[in-house]
């Protein structure tokens, strides 16, 4: 920043927001005189990143974007999407409907029971192909990288839940029922 001019130099897109980002930071602070000054900055670490279990506990995608915007203000560049789990099923996969009709949802008398903190009623969801793609381009275009988890061979009891017949036992969602099993063709 000097008198006459403030310029930015990055060596590629995520760089240049980061340098507004700064500017913008700085204007905060300073109000509408600037000091002039010199920023040489880079990130310590290439993964800056904060992790995020929907499927314990479901959020809107409008959540989501409020959460990434917030990342893109900290300059944070990944957000690992924790999306099954035994707790719930959060990806609609066409070819297995039961999964999201069935698994998304936790409460008393459903096949997912509920969690301590559930309540009475039913809650879950999950996020269709579309709105998985439409935050994929979101996030990219904050310069966020999506890292999608999803639990396989263990830690699917949900999956059991909506179709038990790809476990050892055949035995719907329960506790030592949570692992795909090998010897099984549907599996």
């Amino acid at each position: 920043i000097t008198p006459e001019e403030i310029r930015i130099r990055a060596a590629g897109e995520a760089g240049w927001r980061h340098g507004l980002v700064t500017l913008a930071q700085w204007a905060l602070q300073h109000g509408e005189s600037l000091p002039c000054l010199e920023v040489e900055d880079a990130p310590r670490f290439g993964f800056r990143g904060i992790f995020l279990d929907c499927a314990r506990h479901f959020h809107s995608i409008a959540t989501l974007k409020r959460l990434l915007k917030q990342m893109s203000l900290y300059k944070f560049n990944r957000f690992h999407w924790h999306l099954t789990d035994d707790e719930g099923w959060r990806l609609e996969i066409k070819a297995f409907p039961r999964l999201t009709e069935v698994a998304a949802w936790r409460g008393h008398g459903l096949a997912v029971g509920p969690q301590l903190s559930g309540g009475p009623d039913p809650y879950g969801g999950y996020y269709t192909q579309s709105e998985v793609r439409e935050l994929v381009a979101y996030a990219a275009g904050l310069g966020i990288t999506i890292i999608p988890e999803i639990e396989f061979p263990d830690h699917s009891s949900e999956v059991f839940a909506a179709y038990p017949e790809l476990s050892c036992s055949g035995e719907k969602y329960g506790k030592g029922n949570s692992a795909f099993c090998i010897g099984n063709e549907k599996s």
